[in-house]
């Protein structure tokens, strides 16, 4: 019995620092400046499918978000989602850029469910 013990303990504990670990890496950047242009971005980009104009202006705020924070990664790959809907749209690009976001944040969902929907568009 004090083996099932210790290996469920051991267990928890590794669940409990690994999600420790996941928000650590979630959380919002130093500069609150990025984080509000983010957020500004990932509004026009909700209304993408309302008005191709929303298209332009997610861009425009996720890239000032980048430049204000270049550690903050979720912001690139919101940026290639956006740029997903163009018609000049690189795919390859794309795929390079989110990557960028997985080399910094590699549980960040968005990146992975942005990178899915990449490959799935096939070459």
């Amino acid at each position: 019995v004090t083996g099932i013990h210790a290996r469920v303990a051991a267990t928890v504990a590794g669940r409990i620092e690994q999600a420790e670990i996941v928000a650590t890496r979630l959380k919002r950047p130093e500069n609150m400046s990025a984080y509000e242009y983010y957020l500004i971005g990932l509004e026009h980009h909700r209304l993408i499918g309302v008005s191709d104009h929303h298209i332009g202006e997610a861009m425009r705020w996720f890239e000032r978000s980048i430049e204000a924070d270049a550690n903050f990664a979720r912001p690139i790959t919101m940026h290639v989602c956006a740029w997903s809907a163009m018609p000049d749209f690189d795919r390859s690009a794309g795929e390079q850029r989110v990557a960028l976001d997985w080399d910094q944040h590699s549980a960040d969902p968005e990146s992975h469910r942005v990178m899915g929907s990449l490959m799935s568009l096939g070459s």
